[in-house]
């Protein structure tokens, strides 16, 4: 009974100790960076779980095994799929080809070993294996319930190697593979750049602000979180495939006609999170630039428009689609207060707007310049033109 007794608490240790691993409690411990294939998809594609469910429906793809069994007289060792894991800071997470993977899962109709060589690095303190080429590959075995994959070891990190030195290592890997092939997104560069502690000065400026203000853009900030079941928990504001310069002319160029200041984003980028379930610097900072040029009172009325069946139904891209002159945040800053006056006067009869309410931005010399998004928003607030939120082709750009 004392021995049961005795199992039982080194086996919770042994559980708390997981857990603690896996959510990052170590700073030393050089698993700190790496997540499980499942931990990936949530983070950087949680869509593919939603798209393979209703492909199972269809039937037409395999995702109970493989399509095809492995070859006999290969040199590649095969390795279970739950040693596996993705190190963040080494792949090309940033850039995931989304669209390839459905495509070949529809190609292929399932998943095929013949196609699938994955290259590894070896942690040979804790006998686990991160994806050095092959991540791609790998999310397809995973979510198609392969159980093994064929491999080939890369690199090994002996017992005792620092965190920085299993960067530094999958990093010359990773680049001797990709970036002559300029295969890399520049959010991917961006985060390599600041694993390999070779970030510029304005991006290292850029990332210990953005952690203070809970922001992660393209890397650069804050770093996930991890709740009780070891799931992923980005922070509130994530921008995995965005670069940070939308965000640093926002908070630090007062010359712009979209600064906001750091101020403004703390009292109004919340309501943002309340606007919109997805993330894009773009349109956020819209929002919060439009608080800031309203007074008191319309930004109460501005609120209840957001809340508004109205504004729920207007597709999210459409506000920075075929934006003038590429100047998306200033084309969803005009969009928005176009269609909330237009909204106003529908409720109400009468324009709630005038000029004078919005010389922030209608006296900026950059406003002059873009004389169409002046025209609209002449237009809307003194003519009553009602904003056209019907043309063609908008979803197509997700900006």
């Amino acid at each position: 009974m004392e021995q049961t007794s005795q199992d039982q608490i080194q086996k919770l240790e042994k559980q708390v100790m997981l857990t603690a691993d896996r959510r990052r409690l170590k700073k030393n411990d050089p698993r700190r960076n790496l997540l499980t294939i499942k931990q990936a998809i949530q983070k950087y594609y949680p869509q593919l779980f939603s798209w393979v469910e209703r492909q199972k429906k269809k039937g037409k793809i395999k995702f109970d095994g493989a399509l095809d069994s492995v070859q006999d007289g290969t040199s590649y060792i095969l390795r279970n799929l739950d040693k596996i894991y993705i190190n963040v800071d080494a792949q090309r997470v940033l850039g995931l080809k989304k669209t390839w993977i459905r495509e070949t899962l529809e190609e292929s109709k399932g998943f095929l070993h013949e196609k699938c060589n994955l290259s590894l690095f070896y942690y040979e303190e804790f006998d686990i294996y991160a994806v050095a080429d092959g991540m791609h590959r790998v999310i397809l075995a995973y979510v198609c319930n392969v159980s093994q994959v064929q491999t080939v070891t890369s690199g090994t990190h002996k017992i005792g190697s620092k965190v920085q030195d299993c960067i530094d290592k999958e990093y010359e890997f990773l680049v001797s593979r990709n970036f002559e092939t300029n295969e890399l997104t520049a959010a991917d560069r961006q985060l390599i750049e600041k694993k390999a502690k070779k970030l510029s000065k304005d991006a290292k400026a850029a990332d210990s602000l953005f952690k203070g203000l809970n922001i992660n853009c393209g890397s650069i900030g804050a770093d996930d979180d991890f709740d009780e079941c070891n799931n992923v928990v980005p922070p509130d504001f994530s921008y995995p495939s965005e670069k940070i310069d939308n965000l640093t002319e926002a908070f630090n160029n007062k010359k712009s006609i979209f600064y906001v200041g750091i101020g403004a984003w703390r009292r109004y980028a919340p309501l943002a999170l309340d606007t919109w379930d997805t993330r894009y610097t773009q349109k956020d900072i819209a929002l919060v630039k439009v608080m800031t040029i309203l007074d008191k009172k319309h930004k109460e009325l501005f609120k209840e428009y957001l809340s508004s069946d109205h504004f729920e139904e207007i597709d999210i891209n459409y506000w920075t689609a075929k934006c003038v002159h590429g100047e998306a945040i200033i084309t969803a800053v005009v969009r928005l207060l176009c269609d909330f006056n237009d909204y106003y006067r529908e409720e109400n009869g009468e324009s709630l707007l005038c000029l004078d309410d919005l010389k922030l931005i209608t006296e900026h010399k950059k406003l002059k310049s873009l004389k169409e998004l002046k025209h609209t928003l002449v237009s809307s607030i003194m003519d009553e033109r009602q904003l056209d939120l019907n043309f063609a082709d908008y979803y197509d750009n997700t900006n």
